[in-house]
């Protein structure tokens, strides 16, 4: 079972990937 805190730092780095994608 995944921490709150691991799952906010997965979810922090796909959007960031997504605004890159996005941007990009």
């Amino acid at each position: 079972q995944y921490d709150q805190g691991v799952l906010s730092e997965l979810l922090r780095k796909m959007f960031q990937l997504k605004d890159v994608s996005e941007r990009d």
